[in-house]
């Protein structure tokens, strides 16, 4: 999945791409997770899992990079991040999400890197692999939170049964909502590719100041309903 063009130019407006992407994650988990916990609606992170499986995803296919995927989630986790020297909210459990965002993130990149083309060809290989990269971060996220275990309350991983309870209380839940929104994302990528939208990276330079504003959104969110 790598695109043909390779000049200097055309990287620059890429990263951006990246950047307004990663942006509009990191955003969005904001915004989500703290309406879904103030409602005390549940699946909270399997949505926020498969919201972003689906964002990396848009990348995917927009950008032909493998990369993209690891690119978008780590602008997220740099977003959600940037409040903690200045909010001063609680800083284990903002390490929680942005851990969770960059495991998501790497099986994603896997498992796309395993599948290669048929990611864009077959709807199906695209919602397995949405299952499969589910299911392979909350396991991530298990492992690591046993020694780690950033924000107790959250990750949940001293339930009777071990990695098979979380998996199927976590797990299940984000192969669901990935399976759904990956292909969704998936399918956004592949339109606006092909589309003469003044799409960052590929169509003009109209995304630095939109990427620039949702920045600041970001950072400014973050630190108020986090902290």
């Amino acid at each position: 999945m790598e695109s043909q063009e390779t000049n200097p130019e055309t990287e620059r407006r890429g990263f951006t791409g990246l950047v307004l992407c990663g942006a509009l994650l990191g955003l969005a988990e904001i915004v989500i997770s703290s309406i879904m916990r103030n409602a005390g609606l549940p699946y909270r992170s399997a949505v926020l899992a498969g919201l972003g499986m689906g964002l990396m995803a848009l990348a995917l296919a927009l950008y032909r990079r493998t990369a993209a995927v690891l690119g978008v989630a780590s602008m997220a986790a740099l977003c959600k991040a940037l409040a903690i020297p200045v909010f001063q909210p609680p800083f284990f459990c903002n390490a929680n999400a942005c851990i969770a965002v960059l495991l998501n993130s790497a099986a994603l990149a896997a498992v796309a890197a395993v599948a290669g083309r048929w990611m864009e060809r077959s709807v199906v290989f695209r919602v397995a692999a949405g299952v499969v990269a589910a299911v392979a971060g909350v396991a991530a996220f298990y492992s690591l939170g046993v020694y780690v275990e950033p924000c107790r309350p959250l990750m949940q991983i001293n339930a009777a049964g071990g990695i098979l309870t979380y998996l199927a209380s976590k797990g299940l839940p984000a192969a669901v909502a990935s399976g759904v929104l990956l292909p969704a994302g998936y399918a956004l990528g592949l339109r606006l590719r092909d589309s003469r939208l003044p799409v960052p990276g590929r169509h003009g330079l109209v995304g630095y100041p939109v990427t620039a504003a949702i920045l600041v959104s970001c950072w400014l969110l973050n630190g108020l309903l986090i902290g």
